[in-house]
């Protein structure tokens, strides 16, 4: 697929505040903890525009899951089907997260509920620490 067919099937859309973000946000924790297991995270939390009330964003849920530095970050992206989770990670991108996983990219477009859910070490959420 070359780089403008996919922006046209992934194009980059603002959308006014939606509350359900909230609530987006909380089942996909639930089911992050289920497959990770709560042994390997020690915090989840809702970033990006998304988090913010009332401000117009990309109606993509960005998830922080910081986990713990015993963690094995190959049984982590093993934790969570490849059907639904497309896994990037950082030894195909270096400067990326431990992981960052996209969910709601479907062959036709984007699902009703998208989110880049981002793996990292705790303490490491910081961009300049990572480089």
């Amino acid at each position: 697929m070359t780089d403008e067919e996919r922006a046209g099937l992934y194009p980059i859309i603002l959308s006014e505040y939606n509350p359900e973000w909230l609530q987006w946000f909380q089942e996909e924790r639930e089911r992050l903890l289920r497959f990770i297991g709560t042994e390997n995270i020690l915090r989840i939390t809702h970033i990006g525009s998304t988090s913010v009330p009332g401000l117009t964003a990309k109606p993509t849920v960005d998830i922080l899951v910081e986990i713990n530095e015993n963690a094995d970050i190959d049984k982590l992206v093993a934790s969570l089907p490849s059907y639904d989770y497309i896994c990037l990670s950082n030894q195909t991108i270096p400067t990326f997260d431990l992981a960052l996983f996209l969910k709601g990219y479907i062959s036709t477009g984007f699902a009703e509920k998208v989110y880049h859910i981002h793996v990292r070490r705790t303490g490491d959420w910081d961009d300049n620490k990572v480089r």
